[in-house]
């Protein structure tokens, strides 16, 4: 091949990986906006303790989706490009088939427990309806977030990106008139999730069952296969979450509903971060796996390395600017003032940091399938971090639970080190 035929096709290749990670970015930015516009909506027009309410129904949304992400999704992304296409294509839209059907009938099943409890008298009208509305959200954002899943792996983020819109405009009005006419607010913000999930997730089924399909004979033996790589890497989402997410229900039982609520709108103003972080690492995954198998694992390191330090540049100036703007944010953004406000923001502006850049270096760990260490190092920081979130509030208020989530994603960062440093000493994954 000559020069001039080599590098037309690099300048193609890295014109490819451009338009990726752009669609990739720009999906964040929009599922950012998003939940920082729905956050902001209930912040302003409804009390503390429904805000609170919502913040504790969402954070456990996000331990459904993630567990569903870690046993199928992670794994999936792994395994599937050293497939035949075909085959590919039959785990993706097996998988999808068989989840479906066991996502559905639990769903359903517990659903209608709750209107029976209601009907007994065992549980008032208002939680056994809000009980069968999140059995609704938990059933269609399963269903969305794995289709989303199935599109990042076959590097199409921009079918992705068309999805997210309908489901962002749907929730987006469906929250905003629930905030501004209804009290309490956060039964039907679920419901308008709900709806949004379900168009967002017929649009990407759409998507993928024109190509590459979603039909044909259901593979077996599947969740077998996925299960030496999906069990630990289920077990260490588990224990992640119970400190990344977990420090709510240390608050709520330790203080109240209103220090929820203070402690994730200040939160809220660093989420366009983190989603960032997110949607990158969503198509990362998959183009690290095929870095690994074609260049080997110190060029895929280099790479890595390369976004996590463009994340942190692109955090620092982002977390700048808030600072510099933060009396008019709280004052006329949020409309809240909160105690120890100036602290609980530079908290977490440094938890944040540590997280992205501990999630991003993560993903060459997961392409090793060292999901068995990882859960090992979750686990040590989860019961550091918490122990330290519940001392941290009984001497320090609300501010003091941030510093359990920095001590976690401080041993986590350095832990991944480690195990990325012992990976480069061996001649090849041990697992």
């Amino acid at each position: 091949m000559s020069e001039a035929a080599e590098a037309s096709g690099a300048g193609a290749g890295r014109s490819r990986w451009l338009k990726l990670f752009s669609s990739a970015v720009i999906d964040q930015a929009l599922l950012s906006a998003a939940n920082f516009l729905v956050g902001l909506l209930l912040i302003r027009n409804c009390s503390d303790e429904d805000y609170g309410h919502y913040v504790l129904g969402f954070t456990a949304l996000l331990l459904l989706t993630g567990l569903q992400g870690a046993y199928i999704g992670g794994p999936l992304a792994v395994l599937a490009p050293r497939q035949s296409p075909e085959r590919k294509r039959q785990m993706l839209a097996s998988l999808y088939q068989q989840s479906g059907r066991w996502t559905g009938r639990i769903a359903l099943g517990l659903a209608l427990l709750c209107g029976l409890l209601g009907v007994g008298g065992l549980l008032s009208p208002e939680l056994a309806t809000l009980g069968a509305v999140y059995c609704a959200v938990g059933a269609f954002a399963l269903q969305r977030e794995y289709l989303r899943t199935g599109l990042m792996i076959y590097e199409r983020p921009q079918a992705v990106l068309r999805a997210d819109l309908v489901y962002v405009a749907l929730l987006l009005a469906g929250v905003a008139a629930s905030a501004l006419t209804t009290r309490p607010a956060a039964p039907w913000a679920f419901a308008a999730m709900a709806f949004a999930a379900l168009a967002g997730g017929l649009l990407a089924r759409r998507e993928l069952a024109r190509s590459p399909g979603l039909h044909g004979e259901e593979l077996t033996g599947l969740w077998r296969e996925l299960a030496p790589l999906g069990g630990w890497a289920m077990a260490g989402w588990l224990v992640y979450w119970s400190f990344s997410q977990g420090y709510n229900y240390v608050v709520a039982g330790t203080l109240d509903l209103v220090a929820v609520a203070a402690l994730n709108a200040v939160r809220l103003l660093l989420m366009p971060a983190n989603l960032m972080v997110t949607g990158i690492k969503q198509l990362l995954l998959p183009m690290a796996a095929r870095w690994h198998q074609s260049l080997g694992l110190d060029p895929m390191l280099r790479r890595l390395l390369a976004f996590a330090a463009v994340v942190m540049a692109l955090s620092l100036i982002y977390f700048g600017l808030l600072w510099l703007l933060r009396d008019w944010v709280f004052a006329v953004l949020l409309k809240k003032q909160f105690a120890d406000r100036d602290q609980m923001l530079l908290l977490w502006m440094l938890m944040f940091l540590l997280s992205g850049v501990r999630d991003l270096l993560m993903t060459a760990l997961l392409v090793r399938e060292q999901f068995r260490s990882m859960t090992g190092l979750s686990t040590v920081a989860a019961v550091l971090s918490l122990l330290t979130c519940w001392l941290g509030t009984q001497h320090y208020g609300a501010a003091g639970a941030i510093l359990g989530l920095v001590l976690g994603e401080a041993i986590n960062l350095v832990g991944v080190l480690g195990l990325i440093l012992r990976e480069r000493r061996l001649p090849a994954n041990p697992a």
